[in-house]
């Protein structure tokens, strides 16, 4: 067999464990939906998403275009789609709320494609990134190369938590905050605590170097910073402390729900159909339902509205 045959039985076999997940009932279209409007404000209409659920605590984000990339150049022609494959716990997928984490995957997948800190890091001097980073002081005796992973590997890191806050604010700390505060940094990842100052700065519209300079890279064809804040607030207490949906009005709103959920569940005020003295878990899965809802009902709307327009 060929070079070019294993490279598509492959890139069949890599593509096929997601399409189960994507044809079942056990996806979170919500979240699903909201990403696919996330990629549309990154110019990325060609990519098309696939689910699969993990029996893991992960959230991944893949691409499986070795093979077509490879097919195109061979016959000459491009390929029209690229294909999305994520993943995530499949305890959470009726908890929308627990799946922001792919917000952060989705920015990989950006990144991937659009390069910017690949690129940033290729034209700019090693030792002046290298001063940037926050935790530099836990590596030593590293040659330019091993630097120069490590730039881009944090760097990578940080530009994808701030893709996340742009749509969803502080709770983009939400899940990285729930892991192990205190893990050593590695060369692929920062500290947890330095991770989210960043996002803290960010949100806070505050000077910091590294939100700086990845807001300066990340530019779009019109000289727009991409990386600002991409989500409106949404009122969420009137209708979820009467268990009813919030009626959205645009897709900055259907990306603020998630942030204002996380919120009213923060601040654990039960609603009226909250039964149990220790309503928490009861307030957990009922605002989650209510956002699955909330945002299904804005999915309908807008559909039916483009289609009479």
């Amino acid at each position: 067999m060929d070079a070019m045959s294993h490279l598509l039985i492959d890139s069949i076999w890599r593509s096929t464990q997601y399409l189960a997940g994507s044809t079942s009932n056990r996806v979170p279209f919500e979240i699903v939906y909201a990403l696919k409007h996330a990629l549309k404000d990154w110019d990325l209409t060609d990519a098309i998403i696939t689910t699969s659920l993990l029996k893991s605590s992960d959230f991944l984000c893949e691409r499986a275009n070795n093979a077509p990339k490879a097919v195109a150049a061979m016959v000459g022609e491009p390929v029209p789609y690229d294909l999305v494959q994520i993943a995530f716990p499949e305890i959470f997928q009726h908890y929308p709320l627990f799946c922001t984490p792919l917000y952060h995957e989705i920015g990989h997948y950006i990144e991937d494609r659009h390069g910017y800190v690949a690129r940033l890091v290729a034209g700019s001097k090693v030792d002046e990134l290298w001063a940037l980073l926050p935790d530099r002081s836990h590596f030593s005796c590293l040659d330019i190369a091993a630097r120069r992973r490590i730039i881009r590997n944090h760097l990578t890191e940080y530009f994808c938590d701030l893709f996340s806050a742009s749509y969803l604010g502080t709770s983009a700390g939400f899940y990285i905050g729930q892991l192990e505060v205190g893990q050593p940094v590695t060369e692929s990842h920062p500290l947890i605590r330095s991770r989210l100052t960043v996002i803290e700065k960010f949100t806070s519209k505050s000077t910091d170097p590294i939100v700086d300079l990845l807001k300066r890279c990340a530019i779009d064809t019109d000289g727009n910073q991409r990386l600002r804040q991409r989500f409106l607030d949404v009122p969420v207490a009137h209708c979820f402390t009467d268990a009813r949906p919030v009626d959205i009005a645009n897709v900055e709103e259907m990306h603020g729900i998630f942030p204002a959920a996380l919120a009213f569940i923060a601040n654990g005020q039960p609603p009226a159909s909250c039964t149990s003295t220790n309503h928490v878990d009861e307030l957990t899965k009922l605002v989650n339902d209510l956002v699955e809802k909330s945002i299904r009902n804005f999915m309908i709307a807008k559909a039916w509205n483009e289609h009479l327009v």
